[in-house]
């Protein structure tokens, strides 16, 4: 897979500092459209003009993590879950399904 990278700093890559990734996936090109990655969702998700501002005691939070699709009355198109001030996830949202972009290694069965 053909991945595109943010780099903040070329210099700081010069340096003998240890770390645990350089940069942040932010997505690829699949059939002719970007699909935001993870990371992408984790790292700027408190900066996408589309998110949703969940309490973690809020049952929308478990059914995220689940992988379940639930109905929203946001835009269509593309976000980040902020839960507690804390970048979560993407999602997607079309005709009023948000669809999860939760990892599926992650996801809490």
């Amino acid at each position: 897979m053909n991945y595109n990278y943010f780099v903040p700093n070329k210099d700081a890559v010069k340096k003998r500092v240890n770390y645990v990734s350089i940069g942040v996936r932010l997505g690829q090109i699949k059939n002719g459209r970007f699909e935001p990655h993870h990371n992408m969702f984790t790292a700027f998700g408190k900066n996408f003009i589309n998110h949703i501002d969940l309490d973690y005691k809020d049952e929308r939070v478990s059914k995220y993590l689940k992988g379940d699709i639930f109905d929203t009355e946001n835009e269509d198109g593309f976000g980040a879950i902020i839960v507690n001030n804390c970048a979560l996830g993407g999602y997607k949202i079309s005709k009023g399904k948000l669809k999860n972009f939760y990892p599926k290694g992650l996801r809490n069965f």
